[in-house]
C-alpha cells in the first residue's frame, strides 16, 4: 500500500500512517482531503440484532451479532427444529412449523440499502465515462449535466442516461461549482468567476459581476430563477443575484459569523421559499438564512452518528424543503428544522447531488451517476 498521495487541491504529497482515516488535512494548503478508498481504513461492520422467540413462556434470545454469526445462529436453530422443536415465533407471535423455517431465513437477515433506479458511467475519457465528476444538474426537460472537476468537461445525458453531447469550459482551471436552470442554461464556477453558458454548446453568454471581486466557489439556482453563490475571499459570504444577474443581497461570513471558526470551503443551496443554505465543509454543519439574510438555524456536527457529518461535500434541497448533505458515509436527509430523517447509502463519495422536477435524487461520485427514489413512508 502506498504511504502517500498527492493533494487534489495543491498537488503536495500527503503522508499517511499505518491506519489512515477517511479524511486527512493537507499540511501544505490546510484543505480537508478525502483519502482514496483503496488507501483508507475500512469501517468496522455494524452489529445486527437478531431476535428469536420460542413458544410462550420460553426466554427471548437477543444476541448482538455480526452478519456471519447471525447466519451461524440461524443454522443452529434449523438443526434444533430437526430434533424436536415444535415451532418458532418471530416477534409477531405466530407459531411457525419447522418445515417453514428455511423460507423465513431472509426475514431474519438485515435488508441492504435499496439499489438506485438508474446508474451509468464508469472511469474513462470517452463519451459517457468520467475521470473526476463532482458537479451535477438537471434541466426542465430531464437532461442531466455532469461536470468534471479537472479538465472542465461537461457531458449531457437524457433522462435514461444516454449520452447526448459534451463541451468544455476552461480546460485548465478546476470546475468548483455548477448550476443548471430549467431552461438549460448552465452557470459554471472556475477561477472564482461565475459564468453563464449555453447548455447545449457551452458557449459563453456572460459573466456575473460582483464588486468585491471574482472569488466564487459554488453556485445554485433559486426557484425564481435567481442565483445564490458562495464567495470565499478571506471569508465565507453568501451572495444572491436576480435572474438577470444583478446583485441583490450579501450575507457576510455566513458560517464563521455564527461559529467564530474560519470556513475555507462553502457549498450553497436554496429552497422553494427562498431560504438560503450554506454548508460549511470545515465546520461540518448547515446554516439556514431567510430570503432577507437573517440567520434562522444551524444543524449538523462532526461525528459518525446519524445526523452528524464527517466530511461533507455537497448539499441540495428537494421539493418538500428537506435538506440533503452528501457526506463521506452517504447522503444525510434533514427536515426544514434540521431534524435528522435518514441516511441514504450510496456507492462512493457523493461529491455532487441534485433533484429533478419529479423529485428523484441524482448523485455523482466521481466516476458514476446514480438516480434514487427517496421514500419517507
Amino acid at each position: 500500500m502506498p504511504e502517500s498521495f498527492d493533494c487534489p487541491n495543491c498537488g503536495a504529497p500527503i503522508d499517511l500512517g499505518d491506519d489512515p482515516p477517511a479524511t486527512v488535512r493537507c499540511p501544505h494548503c490546510t484543505t480537508t482531503v478525502i483519502v482514496p478508498e483503496n488507501l483508507r481504513r475500512k469501517p468496522e461492520p455494524r452489529p445486527v440484532v437478531l431476535r428469536v422467540e420460542t413458544s410462550a413462556g420460553a426466554p427471548t434470545i437477543s444476541p448482538r451479532v455480526g452478519r456471519g454469526i447471525a447466519i451461524a445462529i440461524i443454522a443452529v436453530v434449523g438443526i434444533t427444529t430437526v430434533i424436536g422443536l415444535a415451532g418458532v415465533v418471530l416477534g409477531i407471535g405466530a407459531a411457525v412449523a419447522p418445515a417453514a423455517i428455511p423460507a423465513l431465513i431472509p426475514a431474519l437477515m438485515p435488508a441492504g440499502p435499496p439499489p438506485p433506479l438508474l446508474s451509468f458511467g464508469g472511469e474513462g475519457i470517452g463519451p459517457g465515462f468520467f475521470t473526476d465528476a463532482r458537479s451535477i444538474g438537471v434541466d426542465g426537460e430531464g437532461r442531466v449535466y455532469v461536470g468534471e472537476y479537472q479538465g472542465g468537461r461537461i457531458q449531457v445525458f437524457d433522462a435514461a442516461g444516454e449520452f447526448l453531447t459534451q463541451w468544455f469550459a476552461d480546460r485548465v482551471i478546476p470546475l468548483t461549482g455548477m448550476a443548471v436552470g430549467r431552461d438549460g442554461e448552465v452557470y459554471t464556477v472556475q477561477r472564482g468567476e461565475l459564468t453563464l453558458r449555453d447548455g447545449n454548446t457551452g458557449e459563453r453568454l456572460g459573466l456575473v459581476e460582483y464588486d468585491p471581486g471574482q472569488d466564487f466557489e459554488d453556485v445554485a439556482r433559486m426557484a425564481d430563477g435567481g442565483l445564490v453563490a458562495g464567495w470565499v475571499r478571506f471569508q465565507d459570504d453568501l451572495v444572491v443575484f436576480d435572474r438577470q444577474g444583478e446583485w441583490v443581497l450579501t450575507v457576510p461570513e455566513a458560517v464563521s459569523g455564527q461559529t467564530g471558526d474560519s470556513e475555507l470551503s462553502l457549498r450553497v443551496a436554496a429552497d422553494g421559499q427562498g431560504d438560503l443554505l450554506a454548508l460549511g465543509k470545515f465546520n461540518n454543519a448547515v446554516f439556514r438564512f431567510d430570503s432577507d439574510g437573517r440567520f434562522l438555524n444551524r444543524f449538523g456536527s462532526q461525528g459518525d452518528e446519524p445526523g452528524q457529518l464527517r466530511a461533507p461535500m455537497s448539499i441540495g434541497v428537494d421539493g418538500q424543503g428537506r435538506v440533503y448533505v452528501g457526506d463521506i458515509w452517504g447522503v444525510e436527509a434533514f427536515d426544514r428544522d434540521g431534524r435528522f430523517l435518514r441516511r441514504i447509502e450510496v456507492e462512493g463519495s457523493p461529491f455532487g447531488l441534485t433533484f429533478d422536477d419529479e423529485g428523484f435524487l441524482w448523485v455523482v461520485n466521481g466516476t458514476h451517476v446514480s438516480k434514487f427514489e427517496v421514500d419517507f413512508e
